[in-house]
């Protein structure tokens, strides 16, 4: 065991913490992605916005507080959802927490950036100018994932 924290021989990171986990990590990726939205001189709607636009479709770009609302609430469930998987994947993979914290979350943009070309919303919304901002994002969500999963367990 190291004692700083990064490699913990002995850590269980249980289905609820990891809940726990994603659900802070999803609410820290939303607010970077509102501000690096901004700073790229895009709305701060753009991250419930695309997420919306795979369900409902291209016009959810143009979408009002009801679309970005959806687009939250879908936002939530995946943060938590993915939270609780790397509670297990964690357990089963590694207790390097960082590292497999910030790897973790690039293959979930990986996956829901193809993912969502699956659907025309998601399609169109991943041709945006602003697309770049996910993958920092991401790595926002996975560093916080790591840092709240490695302060539950301790």
């Amino acid at each position: 065991m190291w004692d700083h924290g990064v490699l913990i021989e002995s850590a269980r990171l249980d289905l609820v913490q990891g809940i726990i986990a994603g659900l802070c990590a999803g609410v820290a990726m939303a607010i970077a992605m509102a501000a690096l939205s901004i700073a790229a001189h895009q709305g701060p709607w753009q991250l419930p916005k695309r997420l919306a636009g795979v369900v409902l479709g291209p016009r959810a770009k143009d979408g009002g507080p009801g679309v970005i609302a959806f687009g939250l609430a879908i936002h939530i469930v995946l943060s938590a959802g993915f939270g609780a998987l790397f509670s297990i994947v964690v357990d089963k993979l590694t207790h390097e927490f960082w590292m497999t914290g910030v790897g973790y979350a690039l293959t979930l943009w990986v996956l829901n950036y193809w993912g969502s070309q699956l659907t025309p919303g998601g399609r169109e919304l991943t041709e945006l100018k602003t697309s770049w901002l996910s993958p920092l994002a991401h790595i926002v969500y996975g560093g916080v994932l790591a840092a709240v999963g490695l302060t539950l367990i301790q």
